[in-house]
């Protein structure tokens, strides 16, 4: 992992941040804020970003690459788009990590340090993480929706499917027992023959 320094000062990276979904929801004042609290980190191909079982406080923003999600080393989401967040869970939690979160090509994250961000929210200075975790939760309870939707209708898909399916099994049998029935009848004829 390589940080980038001097955040404040790189006017092009500072605008990528704030076009991030994420971020649209604060305040310049807010937005200077988090990145008082904030490193750019830059990460190569395989390479950990949070090791499952774990414990760190810090958020991570994808600006850029791509990351691999993994619990117990089985695959369980690929995450590619700008704006996206990882590692708030354990934060909100205040558990270890539950996944492993890899690079799968050069990547850069916006990483929050959630700890700092609370002590701010303790001198009521802001709530940062309540804004960002609100939009973090509704964006994927959004997700998790059409992903509901999806599957209910694959589910009634697959209902119909099974149906046909069971009469068809249901005639084939009859079919069968149609077949022997008459195979017995002919082996009879050819017996008293």
């Amino acid at each position: 992992m390589a940080e980038i320094n001097a955040i404040e000062e790189n006017s092009e990276l500072l605008e990528r941040i704030k076009n991030l979904t994420t971020m649209k929801i604060l305040s310049d004042e807010e937005f200077a804020e988090m990145i008082k609290l904030s490193k750019i980190c830059q990460y190569l191909p395989g390479e950990n970003i949070i090791k499952e079982k774990y414990f760190d406080n810090r958020i991570f923003f994808l600006i850029s690459g791509k990351v691999q999600i993994s619990k117990e080393n089985q695959q369980l989401e690929i995450i590619d788009r700008a704006g996206d967040s990882f590692g708030e869970m354990s934060v909100i939690e205040g558990l270890a990590r539950s996944a492993t979160i890899r690079a799968l090509e050069e990547t850069v994250c916006l990483t929050v340090d959630a700890s700092f961000a609370e002590r701010l929210r303790k001198n009521e200075k802001l709530n940062l993480l309540d804004k960002i975790f609100t939009e973090v939760l509704a964006s994927r309870l959004r997700v998790t929706s059409e992903q509901y939707a999806g599957a209910l209708q694959t589910i009634g898909k697959l209902e119909k499917k099974c149906t046909i399916l069971t009469e068809l099994v249901d005639s084939l049998k009859e079919l069968l027992e149609t077949q022997n029935s008459l195979m017995a009848k002919a082996e009879k004829n050819l017996e008293d023959q």
